[in-house]
């Protein structure tokens, strides 16, 4: 049996409840609107990762998963920028 089908980390609830959508996308949203609309919430998680929780964690952690993130923000924010011009 899968433990998790059971019972779900505390933090995996917040980040659900934080960057999932509340309704359906409506029917006239256009692929690039959706994908706007999901790098803006990965990005919004990203921020809370590197602003709330990178913090907590030891020096040399925090700086190898800084760099990470940010890359990981940089191509997110160029996806965004790339679906807005089609939108």
């Amino acid at each position: 049996m899968n433990i998790n089908a059971i019972y779900r980390h505390p933090a995996e609830l917040n980040a659900e409840e934080m960057l999932a959508r509340e309704h359906p996308y409506p029917e006239s949203f256009a692929l690039a609107e959706r994908t706007v609309e999901r790098m803006n919430r990965a990005r919004t998680g990203l921020a809370h990762v590197m602003t709330e929780l990178l913090p907590e964690l030891d020096e040399e952690q925090g700086v190898v998963l800084n760099c990470w993130l940010n890359k990981i923000l940089t191509i997110i924010d160029i996806a965004r920028i790339d679906a807005e011009g089609r939108a």
